[in-house]
């Protein structure tokens, strides 16, 4: 997935939610960049795990009643592995969704 796409999914995002761009860019942040979307349509960058992040963010919490604008479907978190038998599970090993998704509204 482009920046572009990125940016595409986060203005149809915003719109969809009735919230402003800022918004969108805090709920992939965390509230730590709220400049994230302005500043890749100035053409700057960012980190690709805030690009992931932001992936995950819109297929999690896309709204049911807006079409994905993509031709690619929405890319999903991956299943989680199956353990080899007698194996320890750590915390580290099994997913936990990140808490700062959690600020979504509906």
């Amino acid at each position: 997935m482009t920046l572009g796409d990125i940016l595409l999914l986060a203005c149809t995002l915003a719109a969809a939610r009735g919230v402003k761009l800022v918004t969108v860019s805090r709920w992939v942040t965390g509230g730590s960049n709220p400049t994230l979307f302005d500043r890749i349509a100035r053409g700057y960058g960012c980190h690709p795990s805030t690009r992931r992040r932001a992936e995950v963010l819109f297929a999690a919490h896309w709204p049911r009643h807006v079409e994905w604008p993509l031709p690619t479907p929405p890319q999903t978190l991956p299943e989680p592995r199956e353990r080899r038998k007698g194996a320890r599970v750590t915390p580290a090993a099994s997913y936990r969704a990140p808490r700062r998704f959690a600020c979504l509204p509906g």
